[in-house]
């Protein structure tokens, strides 16, 4: 519904989406693991992402975001790092 916030279906990407609840089930079995999702903008990345982390969210379990940046403005690994930021300044405040 256009203008109350809620999310449109989401449709397609039925191969990515059976992979991504592969690797879901296998983390929540302790096979862990990390899950790089990039391609080029607007070809349904994020979209994915947020409908795999809501999955994650389900089972209980915790999705860890972080973007990239086009070209040398970015600094290596920097999605990884700002993903993991969150865990560290948790870790801090309970420590």
């Amino acid at each position: 519904m256009a203008g109350t916030g809620s999310r449109s279906a989401f449709v397609g990407r039925e191969l990515e989406l059976d992979r991504l609840n592969r690797r879901l089930e296998a983390a929540a079995e302790g096979r862990g693991g990390v899950v790089v999702l990039r391609g080029p903008s607007g070809l349904g990345a994020t979209r994915t992402a947020h409908e795999v982390a809501g999955r994650a969210d389900r089972l209980g379990m915790v999705a860890l975001w972080g973007q990239t940046v086009d070209g040398f403005s970015g600094r290596p690994y920097g999605a990884i790092g700002e993903a993991l930021e969150p865990v560290e300044e948790s870790r801090q405040r309970a420590g």
